[in-house]
């Protein structure tokens, strides 16, 4: 089972309102709970959606703006995913 599976399947479990984002399972990470409301929502590795997006091929820039208006500026209530960037090293 891949990772996206996997977290597919807890959240249907434990949070069938979560909303995930189509096309984007190679981005999905985990899970989180948000407060106060404590929803458990699916959380998304954002250079990785630029990256699925980039694949698409489409370029860097539009792969940005994209996401930037797109996925960044969408907001679907208590149940939105999260998105984190992990700051790593580049070489």
């Amino acid at each position: 089972m891949t990772r996206a599976e996997t977290i597919r399947e807890y959240l249907s479990e434990y949070s069938p309102d979560a909303i995930l984002f189509n096309g984007l399972d190679d981005a999905l990470v985990g899970t989180t709970s948000t407060w106060p409301s404590r929803n458990i929502v699916a959380v998304y590795d954002r250079d990785a959606c630029v990256r699925v997006f980039m694949e698409e091929g489409i370029g860097w820039v539009e792969a940005e703006e994209y996401m930037c208006f797109n996925v960044e500026g969408a907001y679907f209530g208590k149940h939105t995913p999260l998105l984190i960037s992990f700051h790593e090293e580049r070489v």
